[in-house]
């Protein structure tokens, strides 16, 4: 499942897709997160959102944005910052210096 967050005025809706759902229905949002149960599809979403400056949560270490994982327990994650760079969105150095990779 995708899901993404589009702001709306001030308030931020979050839209689930179900598996299967196209990459280009989830284009008008700021931040995707794709799930697991996407695994066959996340590298083909990410690459689709590439151009439409969407910030990209998976947990998948080889695709998106920003990756979730769990370690020792806990949820981690990393940033990618040249996939973000590279899509036209500005990861803030504060977040960058929480990553997991720092």
């Amino acid at each position: 499942q995708v899901l993404a967050k589009a702001r709306v005025s001030d308030r931020v809706a979050v839209k689930r897709f179900p598996a299967g759902t196209s990459s280009g229905a989830v284009t008008e949002c700021h931040v995707a997160y794709v799930s697991g149960e996407q695994f066959k599809n996340t590298n083909e979403i990410v690459e689709a959102l590439q151009d439409a400056h969407v910030l990209t949560v998976t947990e998948r270490l080889s695709a998106g944005m920003i990756h979730l994982y769990i370690h020792r327990g806990q949820v981690r994650f990393d940033v990618d910052s040249k996939i973000a760079r590279d899509a036209g969105i500005q990861v803030p150095h504060a977040l960058a210096r929480l990553s997991a990779d720092s």
